[in-house]
């Protein structure tokens, strides 16, 4: 039973949530939106984004009241990562609208700008 749990918790994605490319996430941003960069410090601090909120995974159980009353855009680096902070967020009743992964190197070499 504990198994279950634990793959549902990671795996299923998180419904309502859907995956955002970098120029939806852009065009969201004039909307009521705040961009929640949910990745570690050491890799939000070398690639920044201009006015998102900051809050690693770890930090999120005791910092989530930090957060904005706005909907939610997630950034981040996977889908595990995702679905932990979506859950969360949304247990506490905050609405998440969306998510990007696209802030790797991968992406970047596929020539995605990141000045979101």
């Amino acid at each position: 039973m504990a198994a279950t749990y634990f793959v549902y918790q990671r795996y299923m994605p998180v419904r309502g949530v859907k995956q955002m490319t970098p120029q939806e996430v852009a065009a969201s941003r004039e909307e009521n939106v705040q961009l929640l960069d949910i990745r570690d410090y050491q890799t939000s601090n070398r690639d920044f984004i201009i006015d998102a909120h900051c809050l690693p995974l770890p930090y999120l159980k005791r910092h989530y009241h930090e957060i904005p009353n706005k909907r939610i855009i997630l950034i981040g680096t996977d889908l595990v990562e995702k679905n932990l902070a979506a859950r969360f967020l949304k247990g506490k009743g905050i609405e998440v609208t969306g998510y990007c992964l696209c802030l790797s190197n991968d992406c970047k070499e596929e020539g995605y700008s990141y000045e979101i």
